[in-house]
């Protein structure tokens, strides 16, 4: 499999891995992953790859492309403690999604109001933990993420 082209989901900015409040995320047990500290205004997320939605939840989805593994977009952190309050999901199991489409309309400064962390996960399923370096810096919504080789600073 390759590592699809990814897309920034939402605009904000590059945070270290190893800051995200979840012990999984932070470790990035699900495979190679970047976080970032999303912009507080509501708006759309978008998908970060194209492919089939294969599991949704109202604050995270899982998409799979045809040749590439699996992905995972993941808005904030314990953010399944709100039973879906702040999301509304735009896609559903079964959909096709292009890169970009919009998946999940939410609010990160709700998450906040709720004690919640708003980071966002982006995890490439079943990769190694380093599989996906991301450079450092600020995005705005669909934008490529760019990635560097895994280890380069």
């Amino acid at each position: 499999m390759t590592t699809p082209p990814l897309l920034c989901p939402y605009d904000g900015s590059t945070v270290p891995l190893a800051d995200v409040p979840d012990p999984v995320l932070a470790q990035g047990i699900l495979g190679g992953s970047v976080a970032l500290e999303p912009e507080r205004h509501p708006g759309v997320a978008l998908a970060p790859v194209g492919g089939r939605v294969h599991t949704r939840h109202p604050h995270a989805l899982i998409i799979r492309p045809a040749d590439a593994p699996a992905t995972l977009l993941h808005l904030g952190v314990d953010t399944v403690h709100l039973q879906g309050d702040g999301f509304r999901s735009l896609a559903e199991v079964g959909d096709v999604v292009a890169a970009g489409d919009p998946v999940v309309e939410w609010d990160p400064g709700f998450v906040i109001e709720h004690g919640l962390s708003p980071v966002v996960v982006v995890a490439l399923l079943d990769t190694p933990p380093g599989a996906l370096a991301v450079r450092p810096g600020r995005y705005r919504a669909g934008d490529p993420l760019v990635v560097s080789e895994p280890g380069a600073s």
